[in-house]
């Protein structure tokens, strides 16, 4: 069984085949599916379809992206939803993303530091999204020591690479590099797929997710084989 650690379902994207796509995942492997929210909407989304699904749990929180959208209604409606469903198991995602800047980054790290404060509050794990922050973010966790979870870096180029069962895809060059994310405390786990479209013509869902896994660790199973 495969539980894929991120997954955003709720995406229009997935509007038109979203329960064929649903009805296939557990053929296709998929037992388990942790479903974040990246705003207030997508966030209520999820936690309803964790209501909904068995074997969906959810995920609730701003992406950097969503920074300027937050403040204390919106911390509420979080902690409301975490605390009124048991399958809302983390918060997230959340981070900072300085790649487009859309966000100014000192508004990024406020609402990092927000919901890193609100999953400290709840006892609950974290699913962290960073691109082009590392050290802001490496601070930011570090002021959280009490606070666990995932994180989704988004540096798509490089070598793969397998750390402690969890397959990564960051660029080579940053783990030579004295200050790279090798820093990273050992209470987090680094995740390198996101079922979610990541260009305008194309998406990637869970089952992509699933067959990925299987290519990547049987390729790996080969070469210590041989």
């Amino acid at each position: 069984m495969l539980f894929d650690t991120h997954a955003h379902l709720d995406d229009r994207r997935f509007d038109l085949d979203r329960e064929e796509l649903l009805s296939r995942l557990p053929e296709q492997g998929i037992g388990l599916l942790m479903n974040p929210g990246c705003d207030l909407p997508s966030s209520q989304a999820a936690s309803a379809l964790a209501r909904r699904v068995d074997w969906i749990y959810a995920a609730v929180g701003s992406h950097p992206d969503a920074a300027d959208q937050i403040g204390d209604e919106v911390l509420q409606e979080y902690r409301n939803l975490a605390q009124g469903n048991s399958k809302v198991k983390a918060i997230g995602e959340i981070g900072l993303d300085y790649h487009y800047e859309d966000v100014p980054r000192q508004q990024q790290i406020l609402c990092f530091r927000e919901q890193m404060a609100l999953a400290r509050e709840l006892d609950l794990p974290v699913i962290i999204h960073e691109r082009e922050a590392h050290e802001d973010a490496l601070q930011v966790l570090a002021d959280f020591p009490q606070v666990t979870g995932v994180l989704a870096r988004q540096r798509w180029r490089g070598d793969w690479c397998l750390r402690a069962g969890i397959l990564d895809l960051p660029a080579s060059s940053h783990l030579k590099t004295p200050g790279s994310w090798w820093r990273l405390p050992w209470r987090f786990l680094w995740t390198g797929w996101s079922s979610k479209p990541t260009a305008p013509i194309w998406r990637q869902s869970p089952s992509g997710a699933a067959g990925m896994t299987r290519a990547m660790f049987t390729a790996c199973l080969r070469s210590w084989q041989s």
